[in-house]
């Protein structure tokens, strides 16, 4: 044990105080606004050669990892890198945020596998009969690691419940945010308000995804920074087509009430995790993959990772083959003003889905809106 604190002890993790940012980072004044940080910050810089010899270390003797090094010393957020030509070594820093959780090494594995594999994890989950939205979802997992992992489950996780919330099943609990099926609820008993019984039906299909706001980096020598970086939901509309159980997305094409919903739950991406904290988990997860991603296009030296990527062996997460869709049904009614005796028109609103993750997340929604029948 002693000869393991000796270790992590020598693993270079540094507090640098804003004021040494320079020494490390070669930051200035016109490249980070210090005061729209809201505190003065402080950086944690982690060796990665050092950091992966204190794991296999530890793994190695069988002992188990403290708490600073399955949480990478506490940061919360990733920052940038910063290598050394001369030997190749890379240095990641980032920032500790008590809002945050902290990066799991586990999920940092999984990510640092994936991209250094070429691959990009996600999970689809696809109605087992493609004419049945509603029906029961299959749920594939996309990349050689992330089936059977804590990152995965959390990618799968967030997906789902987009789902719910989407449906308004799950409140978000944000004040004056409408989920998708409000908004469309919302406007058709307004449409329904002119029917004299004589309203066809119609449906509408559209996928949301989870996706990076185009991050922002500056690089100065061998350091890279991250400006900017958030989480937003994307929206396309989608063709179903039922008699051969096939889906075509339109690329470009957004219907007015997803963009609406996709664009409101980016805009309170940050409010809504504050109250729904799997999101700040999956924010977690993309600054992760977004800063590999950087090691991954600079070409950092294998030897940092070399025993991550063959030598780590992920702890196994049991995640889901299948999962139940989404079936709602609601029946609006009203009186037809120009018929001489009494009746209403029943219309029946039928809103059903499955979903799916591509790339980052991605959420499906299958939504058909109709009316029913004339009855005294």
């Amino acid at each position: 044990m002693m000869k393991l604190r000796y270790l992590i002890m020598g693993l270079i993790v540094a507090i640098l105080l804003i004021q040494h940012r320079d020494r490390l980072v070669g930051w200035n004044n016109k490249e980070i606004d210090v005061a729209n940080m809201g505190k003065k910050a402080e950086y944690i810089a982690i060796s990665l050669p050092q950091l992966q010899k204190a794991v296999k270390d530890a793994q190695s003797s069988g002992l188990t990892m403290d708490t600073d090094l399955k949480f990478l010393f506490g940061i919360t957020e990733f920052k940038g890198i910063s290598y050394k030509p001369l030997n190749g070594e890379c240095v990641l820093f980032g920032i500790s945020d008590k809002a945050m959780p902290p990066i799991d090494i586990n999920d940092f594995v999984v990510a640092l596998k994936e991209v250094f594999t070429n691959n990009v994890p996600g999970v689809t989950i696809d109605p087992e009969d493609p004419r049945d939205f509603g029906g029961l979802q299959r749920v594939k997992f996309f990349g050689k690691f992330t089936d059977q992992s804590q990152f995965g489950y959390t990618l799968f996780d967030c997906d789902y419940h987009l789902k719910r919330l989407a449906a308004a099943i799950i409140p978000t609990s944000v004040s004056d945010f409408k989920s998708y099926y409000e908004l469309v609820l919302n406007e058709y008993k307004q449409e329904i308000k002119s029917c004299n019984g004589n309203m066809s039906p119609h449906e509408d299909s559209n996928r949301f995804w989870f996706y990076p706001t185009k991050p922002r980096f500056a690089k100065k020598g061998n350091t890279i920074t991250v400006k900017e970086f958030g989480v937003q939901v994307l929206t396309e509309k989608q063709l179903i087509n039922k008699s051969k159980g096939k889906i075509v997305n339109l690329k470009g094409q957004k219907s007015k009430h997803a963009s609406s919903f996709a664009n409101s739950f980016s805009n309170s991406y940050d409010e809504i995790a504050a109250v729904h904290s799997r999101y700040k988990k999956l924010k977690s997860l993309f600054n992760v993959t977004t800063v590999l991603r950087l090691m991954y296009y600079e070409k950092i030296a294998l030897k940092n990772v070399d025993y991550f990527l063959s030598g780590y062996q992920v702890p196994s997460y049991e995640t889901p083959d299948t999962v139940d869709g989404i079936n709602l049904t609601r029946n609006l009614s009203h009186p037809i003003n120009n018929y001489p005796y009494s009746e209403e028109c029943i219309h029946t609103l039928y809103f059903s889905g499955g979903c799916l993750w591509n790339c980052l997340l991605l959420s499906l929604i299958f939504l058909r809106i109709g009316y029913g029948y004339c009855r005294n």
